[in-house]
């Protein structure tokens, strides 16, 4: 069975590939395009004179086949715009119009960006490496998050007034006080929240993970850094019901808690992504809480040499999912000043900033938040890592270091299974090899649980994407 599934695809990439024209210049398809419109210019010879002056789409009977729902040419080019109102799979129509012996070339709009380099002071001497670390600057090229998604902070509190964290934030709650105040009364917390989602691009400080996110500070830990499994259960279930998609938990305990593991368990069935530091005991022990939870992402603090060694004091092991940057890490501090610190602490908001950069590109609304979406961004950060390769231990982790870039760029490209940004022979190997597998698998482009024949037709139909 496997074998002939295998032939089959190879003859449906055949038909795919196939269909250009000897001798015509195949269009590189960009990551990004305006939907539903198509780009196309006809031979001279394929065209009566003076077609432009006409109605433009009598001048071709495959325009009129095409029956677009308005057409424009461009003048001096003669490049024909059509635009559909009806959704249209634009990688397909191109393939399909291109393999017409009368178009000389079609291509879909493209969307450019410039380059965009944050102008935070202490992003560009370098004082603050991480968003470099994890691959961040191309993915800003791209992607900078929407202000209509929340990352919530569970931690000492956030200083709402910062100079680099003012307009950043939606109603928090304080469980040390029990009142709506949820000022940072130790620090830490403003570390956490600048590394995660600092103002950007403002020309002050620094640059957060997720330019655009909004934040939730939940005060649940006290002016010394304690902090109660109650406290922190209270804070899940208080950031799920008032509109989180993400929450970081730079805080870890020894030995887990039923009221937190339920907390966070609802949290999960209702499509909030759940952070934790793995701890900070250099240990190899998985007795640390939440991270250890199924639900959490448990983030080991890498350190900034090529190899990503992990930092000295860092909690590793096959239990902790994936790591991220967390030695000598500057961020925001209380009394509007900075900081530098060491530590899971800080690797965890770099890993949960990616998350709600990525959450807010998969889909539309806020209020679009689902478990299969948490699922999804969790997917793609866990299988887009770089390699950490410490000195003494080697791989610390279950995956490794998170690359922001690359797990956007595999959103932008849902048939690139290997988040290279082309999807090409390996993409395609990937599928055959695992065909028919079931459970959670990067191959299964639709999430329905299988890899099966609607995901090799998703790798088929963007074939040559990117490359």
């Amino acid at each position: 069975m496997k074998l002939r599934i295998t032939f089959l695809a190879l003859g449906l990439l055949a038909v795919f590939v196939s269909t250009a024209q000897p001798g015509k210049q195949e269009s590189v398809l960009p990551f990004e395009y305006v939907p539903n419109r198509l780009l196309l210019k006809f031979r001279d010879s394929a065209l009566p004179t003076g077609w432009q002056n006409g109605k433009i789409v009598n001048a071709h009977p495959l325009l009129v086949q095409l029956n677009p729902s308005r057409a424009q040419v461009m003048d001096l080019i003669d490049v024909i715009v059509l635009d559909f109102d009806r959704p249209v799979s634009v990688p397909n129509l191109v393939r399909f119009v291109a393999g017409h012996p009368d178009v000389e070339f079609a291509e879909p709009d493209g969307i450019a960006r410039i380059a965009w380099t944050p102008n935070d002071p202490n992003f560009l001497n370098n004082n603050q490496y991480g968003p470099r670390k994890i691959d961040a600057e191309p993915a800003w090229d791209v992607w900078r998050g929407d202000d209509n998604f929340i990352i919530a902070i569970l931690d000492t509190g956030v200083q709402s007034n910062h100079s680099d964290l003012n307009g950043k934030f939606v109603t928090g709650y304080n469980y040390i006080a029990n009142n709506s105040n949820a000022e940072d009364d130790h620090g830490h917390g403003t570390h956490v929240a600048g590394i995660a989602s600092a103002n950007t691009n403002n020309g002050v400080l620094m640059a957060g993970i997720c330019p655009m996110g909004k934040i939730m500070s939940v005060k649940v830990c006290n002016s010394g850094g304690s902090c109660s499994w109650n406290g922190m259960a209270s804070g899940v279930t208080f950031a799920m019901a008032n509109g989180a998609h993400v929450i970081n938990m730079s805080i870890t305990g020894s030995g887990g808690s039923a009221t937190l593991a339920t907390a966070l368990t609802l949290a999960h069935n209702n499509g909030v992504l759940t952070i934790a530091a793995a701890g900070n005991n250099g240990s190899s022990s998985s007795n640390f809480y939440p991270a250890n939870y199924p639900e959490v992402i448990a983030v080991a603090a890498s350190n900034n040499t090529p190899t990503n060694n992990k930092w000295q004091w860092s909690n590793y092991g096959n239990w902790v999912d994936v790591a991220a940057p967390g030695e000598n890490i500057f961020s925001t501090w209380r009394f509007d000043s900075t900081n530098w610190l060491s530590g899971t602490s800080m690797a965890s908001p770099h890993v949960a900033g990616a998350a709600l950069l990525l959450y807010s590109k998969l889909v539309e609304l806020p209020a679009q938040r689902s478990m299969a979406t948490a699922l999804q961004v969790r997917t793609l950060l866990e299988t887009t890592t770089d390699p950490v390769n410490d000195t003494l231990l080697g791989s610390y982790v279950r995956t490794g270091k998170i690359n922001l870039n690359r797990a956007l760029r595999s959103i932008l490209l849902d048939g690139d299974i290997n988040g290279d940004g082309c999807v090409n022979d390996t993409d395609l190997a990937i599928i055959l090899e695992r065909f028919g597998q079931s459970g959670p698998n990067r191959a299964d482009r639709n999430s329905d649980g299988v890899v099966d024949d609607t995901d090799l037709a998703i790798v088929l139909s963007q074939f040559g994407q990117g490359c």
